[in-house]
C-alpha cells in the first residue's frame, strides 16, 4: 500500500511532540486549563502562523510553521499562558502554551487532510467526535501525550468515528486518530474547538 505523502511526515509530527512528553504527562495529571485559555493562547499567536498552520500540506509543513516559536524563547510562550488565565503554579505555563500550539496544529492539519483526501467536511467531522464518550476523549488524549506511536493506537476507541464518517483504510485511520488525539487534549488544555 502506498502511504499518502501527506503521512509521511509522521516522524515529524512524532518528534514535534516526542520533546514535550514528560511536561505533557505533567499537564495531564496536574494542569486543568481555565475555560478558553487554550483558545486564548491560540488565538494569541500572529494570525500569520495560525493562516500558515491552516495552508500545511504535510506534517513537515507543520512543523516548520511552529518549531520557531522554541526559538523565541519560552518568555513570549509564558507571557502568552499567563495572559491567557494558564496557572503561574504547576506545570510551565510556556510549555503548557507550546503543547496547546502543537496539538491545534494537528488538529487543524488533520481536519484538513480528511476534507481534502476523503472529502470529509468539517460537521460531519464534529458530529462523529462529538458522538465520543469521554473516557475514549480521555484515552485519545492520553495516546497523543505518549508521543502517538501507532502501535499503541486506541484503535477500538477510533473505530465509532471511523463508521460514523464512512472511513476505512490505514490513512484515514492515522488521519481520524490525529484528529481526535489532537482535539481531546486541546479540549483537555481548556479549549472548545
Amino acid at each position: 500500500m502506498v502511504m499518502n505523502p501527506a503521512l509521511a511526515g509522521l516522524t515529524c509530527a512524532l518528534t514535534l511532540v516526542a520533546g514535550r512528553a514528560v511536561a505533557a504527562e505533567a499537564l495531564a495529571d496536574a494542569f486543568h486549563a481555565p475555560r478558553l485559555s487554550a483558545d486564548c493562547v491560540w488565538n494569541s499567536l500572529p494570525k500569520s502562523l495560525r493562516d500558515a498552520v491552516e495552508a500545511a500540506q504535510t506534517l513537515d509543513d507543520v512543523s516548520a510553521v511552529v518549531s520557531p516559536l522554541d526559538a523565541k524563547g519560552p518568555a513570549r510562550m509564558r507571557a502568552i499562558a499567563l495572559r491567557c488565565g494558564v496557572p503561574a503554579a504547576g506545570p510551565e505555563p510556556a510549555e503548557v502554551a507550546q503543547h496547546v500550539v502543537v496539538a491545534k496544529s494537528l488538529e487543524i492539519w488533520s481536519a484538513n487532510q480528511l476534507k481534502a483526501g476523503y472529502g470529509v467536511g468539517p460537521e460531519a467531522l464534529a458530529r462523529a467526535y462529538g458522538a465520543t464518550p469521554p473516557a475514549a476523549r480521555a484515552e485519545f488524549a492520553r495516546w497523543f501525550i505518549g508521543n502517538l506511536d501507532m502501535s499503541t493506537a486506541p484503535m477500538d476507541a477510533a473505530s465509532p468515528m471511523m463508521d460514523a464518517l464512512g472511513l476505512a483504510g490505514d490513512d484515514a485511520t492515522k488521519l481520524v486518530l490525529f484528529y481526535a488525539a489532537s482535539r481531546a487534549l486541546v479540549e483537555q488544555m481548556g479549549g472548545t474547538g
